[in-house]
């Protein structure tokens, strides 16, 4: 359905700001992440659907599909979600036993800097609106990894896609009025600076704090780049399809004015002889015709009792009385549906086609067991998995730089002397010191199975491995204990394997006194 008042309220604000001098790419992106958002047609300034004073077309829907958010959440979820998360470790070019201590610090560092999140955040960021950002810090004693939007920001790129410096620059509201917000990292200094009014035209230069530092601590990356087409930027997930998905939009809301025009049957008299079509053909009380749009707070309500107030309709009580003459009748006409047909046809089709563009596969639950084995899964998957698969490397490269970047930070001369709740770090600095002076830390993943083998797939395969090798066990008793832990509520599998083999033993045990005993 529509936005919330909250988000009405939302879209308005950034309605003002985006009309108060923005630039190009920062209109662009703000569209894309308000068509992310379902806020598309409040911040285009849309009249209500119900408004019949200008055409359908010009109306804003009444219905706003979520499909942008929802199918890119279903691939972040597949890329970045629980139990598809990345270990990341040190590359195998590093000797033992320092890659297993530096393996060890990296995995701290995902922990103490929440990336799990982050990176579901950043991976969101790129997928609404081309680009996302990441800036490092390290703030009292603890790891901070701040995903900023991206039409905040104006990095400046080396030839690698590094970041060499960065602008971060935004509108907000201070006591009723918008002021500049500007902050500028370099590689010498984290500069924030005193806000100033829109209304002054010029931007913030009085400086209100600054941090030195010797590197600048941004990850920047563009979202599935276009190799054609250069800039800051990559491509937004639905970027091209805003035509297709306001078309969805009007389809289910004229669906959805259908239903509430024609659901409900109407009453039809047929005059008699006598009858006097003076009452427009009704007897029943008249009232006031009820205006959609009052629900929207006490001025919509205020707005509905204005212009509503001289559209007489019939009120509808079960006390009502129609008196019929001779030859009048009363009937219940109904709506065939066949409207809301065509408008649910052309719906489904918008969003297949919508879905398929953007490689996401939703599959129906109706034909697709909860129980389908993983083979059957990445085979309905196997679209989507592919882009997941690209996806995959581009953001764990991102996620190695974000990485890199903190092992940089505890190097830095403003963090090594500093407090920091990262156990194990310092004794790894002269390591880290000589990883750097020769490039960097290299970094390696380990992804996660898209999906987690089902109980018919182990049956399956361990029917056919015991087939194979003459029924021969071929799990060792604490792997099987391990194997069905969690489904029976054991929380220790070494204990409880130990206990097995010890009622084992004694029942052997038991056994040999007993045929000595006979004998």
């Amino acid at each position: 359905m529509g936005p919330t008042p909250a988000q009405r309220d939302l879209a308005g604000l950034q309605h003002t700001l985006a009309a108060t001098g923005d630039d190009p790419r920062t209109r662009e992106l703000t569209e894309l992440e308000a068509l992310w958002k379902g806020l598309r047609y409040e911040l285009e300034g849309r009249r209500s659907f119900w408004d019949k004073s200008v055409p359908l077309r010009e109306r804003a829907p009444c219905v706003v599909s979520p499909l942008p958010r929802t199918a890119g959440r279903r691939l972040i979820s597949l890329v970045f979600g629980e139990g598809r998360f990345p270990t990341v470790s040190a590359g195998a070019a590093i000797p033992e036993p320092a890659r297993a201590a530096l393996t060890k610090l990296a995995a701290e560092v995902v922990r103490s800097a929440r990336l799990r999140p982050a990176m579901r955040h950043v991976l969101e960021q790129g997928l609404s609106a081309r680009s996302a950002c990441v800036v490092c810090s390290v703030r009292d004693g603890h790891l901070c990894a701040d995903v900023l939007p991206a039409k905040w920001c104006l990095p400046a790129l080396d030839d690698r896609g590094c970041v060499v410096s960065l602008e971060v620059r935004y509108k907000f509201d201070l006591d009723g009025e918008l002021h500049w917000y500007r902050r500028t990292i370099t590689a010498e200094a984290d500069t924030v600076y005193e806000p100033v009014p829109v209304s002054d035209r010029v931007l913030p230069s009085v400086v209100k704090q600054s941090f030195a530092q010797t590197f600048c601590p941004v990850v920047w990356h563009r979202n599935e780049p276009d190799p054609t087409c250069g800039g800051i930027d990559g491509v937004a997930m639905f970027e091209g399809l805003q035509d297709e998905l306001e078309a969805l939009d009007f389809s289910l809301s004229q669906r959805h004015r259908t239903a509430q025009y024609n659901g409900e049957p109407f009453t039809v008299r047929v005059l008699g002889e006598n009858d006097a079509d003076s009452d427009g053909g009704m007897s029943a009380p008249r009232g006031r015709e009820a205006d959609p749009r009052a629900g929207a707070g006490w001025a919509g309500m205020i707005k509905g009792w204005m212009s509503a107030a001289t559209a007489p309709a019939v009120k509808k009580d079960p006390g009502s009385i129609v008196t019929l003459s001779k030859g009048g009748d009363m009937k219940l006409v109904e709506s065939t549906g066949a409207g809301a047909n065509i408008l649910t046809g052309d719906a489904d089709a918008l969003r297949r086609m919508i879905l398929e563009s953007v490689e996401v596969v939703v599959a129906d639950p109706e034909t697709v067991s909860a129980n389908a084995s993983a083979a059957l899964q990445k085979a309905l998957y196997a679209p989507m998995l592919a882009r997941c698969d690209g996806l995959r490397e581009e953001y764990g490269a991102t996620l190695c730089a974000i990485v890199e970047t903190f092992l940089r930070l505890l190097c830095s001369p403003a963090v090594r002397d500093a407090t920091v709740h990262l156990p194990g770090w310092r004794d790894l600095l002269s390591t880290l010191d000589a990883l750097f002076a020769q490039g960097g830390v290299p970094l390696e993943l380990a992804w996660g199975e898209y999906f987690e083998p089902t109980w018919q797939d182990i049956g399956a395969g361990v029917d056919a491995a015991q087939k194979a090798n003459g029924g021969r066990p071929v799990l060792t008793l604490r792997k099987s204990v391990e194997l069905i832990a969690a489904l029976v509520g054991v929380t220790n599998p070494e204990a409880e394997a130990d206990a097995i083999e010890a009622e084992e033993a004694s029942g052997g045990e038991t056994t040999r006194s007993i045929f000595g005993a006979l004998r």
